[in-house]
């Protein structure tokens, strides 16, 4: 190599080197090499984890969302089954979507509808041919009585049975 004093050349220097120091330093930069690979293994290991985490809580938070959106027409239209089964037809389902669950809604809404428009023209029907109605519910062992039972009878509504034991009690002897 050259050797330099301000600028101008002072001469050549002739360096000798042993052949053990040239493996010396190949040795050297392959033991780097090798560092600088398992780096790169590792830090592409950690990311390849932090992707994998990030996959799943994105599939976690994404099927919370779907089933919070698919369960909710349900549970709107459990609560008005319930309110039907209770007697409450003028529960509307507040669904407005087009979907199968929109169908399944109106259709809904519209059987309650037709049920409260029959039992007004049976009421209507009771009331214009004299006539009164009852009910016996078997699980709940009680009767329910139209109005105009108690007025067929001569009764106020409060005095008519509730159970069938009552009802019984009510028959004469000799109508049994």
């Amino acid at each position: 190599f050259s050797i330099r004093r301000d600028d101008q050349l002072a001469g050549y220097a002739r360096v000798v080197l042993e052949e053990n120091l040239l493996i010396s330093s190949s040795d050297r930069v392959s033991s780097l090499l090798k560092s600088m690979w398992g780096s790169a293994l590792e830090m592409l290991y950690r990311l390849s984890l932090a992707a994998g985490f990030g996959a799943l809580l994105i599939a976690v938070l994404f099927s919370s969302l779907f089933s919070r959106l698919l369960s909710s027409p349900l549970r709107s239209m459990s609560l008005a089954a319930r309110k039907y089964a209770g007697g409450d037809l003028d529960y509307v389902i507040p669904l407005a979507s087009r979907d199968e669950f929109g169908d399944l809604a109106r259709s809904l809404n519209s059987m309650a509808s037709q049920i409260r428009k029959t039992g007004r023209l049976l009421n209507k029907a009771q009331e214009m041919s004299g006539v009164g109605g009852w009910e016996y519910d078997v699980r709940q062992g009680r009767f329910s009585w139209s109005p105009k039972v108690g007025r067929i009878l001569r009764v106020d509504d409060s005095a008519l049975p509730e159970t069938l034991d009552a009802r019984i009690g009510r028959v004469h002897p000799e109508d049994h």
